[in-house]
């Protein structure tokens, strides 16, 4: 059966030093390492919290903890784990969210939606995407959409920025590159945010969990 598991949480302020450096004690040393040279807090929460939702994810696929120091990365620097079970993390604003499936390729993107100038944008969209933005209720939030479907085609792809933006159509569900056709899911993670996933087959199984770190609960 393939499957998918979506688990994402929310940050708001920096953890207590002792409840985050157990959490952080539960990664191998290299991603800890990884994790103290980021300088701002935000950007050392969104880090930890990704690796620890990694880490819930793979559990429940049946993976054990010690499976984070399997992971390995293609020509892109994209992270996997083998050829069976697949992955992705995405991190915007004050969100991580983690996909994790079962025989099926995937890609997640989280954006929150903030203030930019449109027009700068208009080059990575096709003619039929930005007249869409234009007649928008609300251009921006349709803006980020278009974005979050993109880069989760692209994440889930793998080949990085080589895959033009442009390359991107979308219609009613699907995304196509070429030939290729991805399956795009899309859900509201909170009104601020646009949030979607790109997978090459369509899962016969979904779910979506939001997780609350805490110091009370450090179980992953």
């Amino acid at each position: 059966m393939k499957s998918i598991a979506v688990y994402y949480t929310g940050f708001f302020q920096m953890l207590p030093a002792d409840c985050y450096n157990r959490y952080l004690q539960q990664l191998p040393v290299q991603m800890q390492e990884k994790n103290n040279r980021f300088v701002r807090w935000q950007d050392k929460m969104a880090d930890l919290l990704g690796k620890m939702l990694l880490l819930k994810a793979l559990r429940s696929f049946g993976y054990q903890a010690q499976s984070l120091q399997c992971l390995q990365f293609n020509e892109n620097n994209r992270p996997y784990l083998n050829t069976q079970t697949d992955f992705n993390i995405s991190h915007s604003g004050n969100y991580v969210a983690c996909a994790i499936t079962n025989g099926i390729r995937v890609g997640i993107d989280i954006e929150e939606i903030r203030p930019v100038q449109l027009y700068d944008f208009k080059h990575v969209m096709t003619t039929s995407q930005w007249h869409s933005i234009a007649i928008a209720e609300d251009p921006l939030r349709e803006f980020y959409r278009a974005w979050t479907i993109k880069e989760s085609v692209i994440k889930a792809d793998g080949k990085g920025m080589s895959l033009p933006l442009t390359a991107i159509e979308f219609d009613k569900g699907n995304a196509y590159v070429g030939s290729l056709t991805w399956k795009l899911i899309e859900w509201g993670i909170d009104p601020g945010y646009a949030a979607c996933m790109a997978t090459d087959y369509q899962a016969d199984d979904l779910h979506i969990e939001y997780y609350r770190y805490a110091c009370h609960k450090l179980d992953v």
